[in-house]
């Protein structure tokens, strides 16, 4: 699904009525594994509502997820409104705290 320029999955993860927005980024190979984490919890910090982080098995990547609860149902406009704050609040935060560049 793309919102905003981004392509976002969703989950849904019936088990436990949560429905997952998530997003990727290749982050450049040549930043340092400490520059990435750096970067994550730079923007974990200034965010409450996404959570940002860096794949263990592929430290290219960066990774944006939120969840969303759907234990007593949820409405089609909550769904979209979620996707398009979550893309909004992905892009604020790389624009406000990538000061390195390192989100390709």
């Amino acid at each position: 699904m793309r919102a905003e320029g981004l392509d976002i999955y969703l989950d849904v993860r019936e088990n436990i009525k949560l429905l997952g927005y998530s997003t990727y980024f290749p982050i450049k190979k040549s930043a340092s594994l400490s520059q990435k984490y750096a970067l994550a919890n730079k923007m974990n910090d200034s965010l409450v509502m996404v959570r940002f982080s860096i794949f263990e098995d592929d430290p290219e990547t960066l990774i944006a997820d939120y969840h969303l609860s759907f234990e007593n149902g949820i409405s089609a406009f909550q769904v979209i409104a979620t996707l398009r704050m979550f893309s909004r609040l992905v892009e604020r935060a790389i624009r406000e705290n990538d000061e390195d560049d390192l989100v390709e």
